[in-house]
């Protein structure tokens, strides 16, 4: 894939995103969900934004090899059929938490065309983002507040990971006053194909105020 292939299917996804939050969230600039009655009133007020970000996805589906509106298509099934509370990088993934308890944690991908690599196996980002949130998810659940973020992670391949489901199963093996370590076997078709170590920062209450008032 090109990077112009990337450059498009991104564009789609951002305009998809876009579309989805002019349509159905928050229209108020106090950020308050508006009730059904004020719904149609707010829509027809936004109607010349859709109008133009659908006249902006069209031109670039136009643009689109066959090969590329496959992928492209792929990633937006992704995004549609998997919502995720876990944010929207896990979304379009496709991330789907199994299990989230006691400092353990279970999550599943399907692995699609949109997540390949040229060789036709998933790309080594995935995995290793799928190892990532299984092992943040054992840390959390262990921890139970959401201070936590990556410090360290080490992985291994072990095998090609082909469409399909792939499974992540993380446990916390450390529990510190500053750090929690996991560690991850990732499995598809019961075959393992990765493991993974991953220590997480603790992080206090004035860091996360830190972390969020520059963004």
């Amino acid at each position: 894939m090109t990077w112009k292939s990337v450059w498009v299917i991104w564009q789609i996804i951002f305009n998809y995103y876009v579309h989805i939050i002019v349509e159905f969230n928050i229209y108020s600039e106090s950020n308050i969900v508006l009730n059904h009655d004020e719904f149609p009133r707010n829509i027809k007020r936004q109607e010349p934004l859709i109008e133009d970000i659908i006249a902006q996805s069209q031109v670039i589906v136009d643009s689109l090899t066959f090969k590329q509106g496959t992928v492209a298509l792929a990633a937006l099934r992704a995004i549609h059929d998997n919502p995720s509370h876990a944010g929207p990088f896990a979304q379009v993934l496709g991330l789907e938490f199994l299990e989230f308890v006691d400092g353990r944690c279970k999550v599943s991908l399907i692995v699609k065309e949109h997540l390949l690599n040229p060789h036709g196996i998933a790309h080594g980002g995935v995995t290793f983002s799928l190892a990532d949130s299984a092992c943040g998810g054992a840390a959390l659940s262990a921890l139970g507040s959401p201070r936590v973020v990556t410090q360290d992670m080490q992985i291994r391949y072990h095998g090609p990971v082909k469409i399909g489901q792939v499974i992540a199963e993380a446990e916390v093996i450390h529990f510190g006053t500053r750090t929690i370590t996991t560690q991850c076997r990732v499995s598809q078709r019961e075959i393992q194909v990765a493991s993974a170590t991953a220590t997480f920062a603790i992080l206090s209450d004035e860091e996360v105020a830190a972390i969020q008032s520059e963004q």
